[in-house]
This record gives structure tokens, sequence and C-alpha cells, in this order.
């Protein structure tokens, strides 16, 4: 008969494989913007702001600042000037 298996340990082995491909993840978009969803939250390298992207368009992005203001950013502002929060 089978040992049973503690739920501390399924919760273990399933923490470690969330955080894995959450790593692989946040490395592929933070080299390769091509994976910007809406709703993804990113941080200005400069002001430390949050923004939400709203929009996502061949070669543009559109963005919202914490206080509502949209703003378009073209793929490689928004590689030169933001980074995942």
């Amino acid at each position: 008969m089978p040992k049973p298996v503690k739920d501390v340990t399924i919760l273990r082995i399933l923490r470690e494989e969330w955080e894995s491909r959450k790593a692989v993840l946040v490395e592929e978009t933070k080299t390769n913007f091509n994976t910007v969803s809406p709703g993804l939250k990113l941080k200005s390298k400069t002001s430390g702001l949050l923004y939400t992207v709203t929009k996502v368009s061949p070669g543009a992005v559109t963005i919202q600042s914490p206080e509502g203001v949209a703003s378009m950013l073209s793929n490689d502002t928004l590689e030169k000037d933001f980074e995942l929060a």
C-alpha cells in the first residue's frame, strides 16, 4: 500500500513549481516586451511610479498612470524607460 502524501508536501511542491514558472516569465518579459498584455503593471525607471498597460498595439503600448492619465508609448521607449513591477 502506498504511503499517503502530506498536505504540507503537496503545498511545497506547488510553491516550488509556481516560483519556477514565475521566474521564467519574469526573465522573458524583462528581455522581450512582446509578452506585454493589458493589466500588466510596469514601473518607471526614473520616477518609480507604477503604470498599468491598458492597450497593446503593433509597435506601441498604451499605459495609464496612477492618476488615470493615458499615454501611448513606442515599444522602444517602453523597453528603455520601464521595468516589470
